[in-house]
C-alpha cells in the first residue's frame, strides 16, 4: 500500500475519533430513545443487513458480446451489513461492509462442433468507516447524510472448459511444449484494489420501536492503488477497464434502540 494512501486513513481515522471525542451537547439539542419519545436522531445504536446496488462502467460489456456471452450487467448488485452508533449532537460512527458478484455465461461451440462452456464473471467487494450526520426526525422518519470511507477488491474471473474432466486432459497442456497445442480448460483470475469514497444521504422508516426499514442514495469516487494482478504479478500495459464511480442506492433493515 502506498505511503500517501496510509497517510490518508490515519488522517481520517483520527480527524473521525477526534470528532467522537469532542463531540459536545448542545443545550437545545434533546437526546432520547425511542423507548421513551421518538427522538430527533432516531436509535442511540443500530445495525443490520443492507443490499447496494452500483453502477458499472467496465470494458467487460463490449468484450463479453464478442466472446459470445451476451451483454454484461449494467448494475452490480451486492449484499453485506453495517453498525453505527451515536456519538453527540446527531452524529452516527460505524463501520461496514459488502460484496457481490454479476456473471455471464454460454455454451460455445468449436470448429468441429464440439460444446465448450464459457463463462466471464466480476466481483466487487469493500469495507470502510461511515461516519453520518442525522438529526432530523419527522414523525416516524429520521433524515440524514454521510459518507463511506474504504478499500475496494475488483475480481475479473474468465473460464472456459470443455465440460468432460479428466487426467489426461487436465495434464495435455504439460506434455508438449508451449504454445503446441490448443488449451481448451483454463482460469483467469485478475484482482485490482482501490480506495473509495462515498458520501450519500439517507431515511430510516422506523417500523417498531426495535427496526426500521432504511434507504439511501449516493454517488462512489474510486481511486484505484494497485494495477491489475495475475497469479501475483502485474500484467503489462492496460488491464481492462472497471470503474464504479457513479451512482449508486442502497436498501436495507436496521435493528437497535
Amino acid at each position: 500500500m502506498k505511503a500517501s494512501v496510509r497517510t490518508l486513513i490515519l488522517f481520517t481515522v483520527s480527524l473521525l475519533l477526534v470528532m467522537a471525542a469532542s463531540a459536545q451537547e448542545d443545550p437545545d439539542y434533546e437526546w432520547k430513545t425511542w423507548k421513551t419519545k421518538r427522538s430527533l436522531a432516531g436509535f442511540n445504536g443500530h445495525g443490520g443487513f443492507i443490499v447496494r446496488s452500483f453502477s458499472i462502467d467496465t470494458d467487460l460489456q463490449t468484450l463479453t458480446r464478442e466472446w459470445g456471452l451476451g451483454a454484461f450487467p449494467e448494475r452490480m448488485t451486492t449484499f453485506g451489513g453495517h453498525g453505527m452508533g451515536h456519538t453527540g449532537n446527531g452524529w452516527r460512527l460505524g463501520g461496514g461492509g459488502f460484496a457481490g458478484t454479476e456473471r455471464v455465461d454460454n455454451l460455445i461451440p468449436d470448429s468441429t462442433g464440439s460444446m465448450f462452456n464459457r463463462r466471464a464473471e466480476l466481483t466487487y467487494s469493500g469495507w470502510g468507516l461511515i461516519a453520518e450526520y442525522a438529526p432530523w426526525m419527522i414523525n416516524r422518519v429520521n433524515f440524514g447524510f454521510g459518507w463511506w470511507l474504504g478499500f475496494s477488491t475488483h475480481t475479473i474471473k474468465l473460464h472456459q472448459d470443455s465440460g468432460a474432466f479428466t487426467w489426461d486432459q487436465l495434464t495435455d497442456p504439460f506434455n508438449n511444449a508451449p504454445g503446441i497445442n490448443e488449451v481448451s480448460n483454463f482460469d483467469v483470475a485478475l484482482t485490482r484494489e482501490a480506495m473509495f469514497f462515498q458520501p450519500y444521504a439517507t431515511f430510516r422508516v422506523h417500523i417498531l420501536n426495535w427496526m426500521a426499514l432504511q434507504g439511501s442514495y449516493g454517488f462512489s469516487v474510486e481511486f484505484p492503488i494497485s494495477a491489475w494482478d495475475f497469479d501475483e504479478k502485474e500484467i503489462a500495459a492496460d488491464g481492462p477497464k472497471v470503474d464504479f464511480s457513479n451512482s449508486f442506492f442502497t436498501v436495507g433493515i436496521m435493528f437497535g434502540g
